[in-house]
């Protein structure tokens, strides 16, 4: 039996299905994990989410979507309430911890939907965090409409 059973750890929590027999109490203490990990530890059981649902990290930024094998992965969104570069939020398609493809990316005062690549990979580390760089030099020139942007 699934339910949706919040699992609050030293480093966020989950709120997605969770298997009757790996409930998770939420004041229970999870092991270290890394920032993009959703795997959690509590009592010699390892819950490693495999389902659509919420993980809040403690910096407050959230995901909101698929996740297999305790990875992003699959339709999702993060959104980054407090990023200090103006990055709002990205939606698309994860695989294995990263957008593999965007279809959304809202930068401070810009909403950037993508067409279809044809299966084009760029991962965000690489090709996604240079267009953003480039968006950010492009708005502090203080350009006056998005058309300038696309040329």
């Amino acid at each position: 039996m699934i339910g949706d059973i919040p699992c609050t750890t030293d480093k966020g929590t989950w709120t997605g299905p969770n298997m009757v027999d790996k409930i998770f109490i939420p004041n229970v203490e999870g092991k270290e994990i890394a920032s993009t990990s959703l795997e959690v530890e509590t009592d010699s059981t390892t819950y490693t989410p495999t389902y659509k649902g919420t993980y809040t990290y403690l910096n407050r930024d959230i995901y909101e979507g698929f996740c297999l094998n305790g990875k992003r992965h699959g339709h999702g969104k993060m959104t980054f309430p407090t990023s200090s570069d103006q990055v709002i939020s990205i939606e698309g398609n994860w695989k294995e911890d990263e957008v593999s493809y965007p279809t959304t990316i809202t930068y401070s005062d810009v909403r950037i939907d993508y067409e279809d690549m044809s299966g084009y990979i760029a991962p965000l580390h690489t090709k996604v965090s240079l267009l953003i760089g480039q968006l950010k030099k492009l708005h502090a020139v203080n350009l006056k409409s998005f058309n300038q942007i696309l040329k």
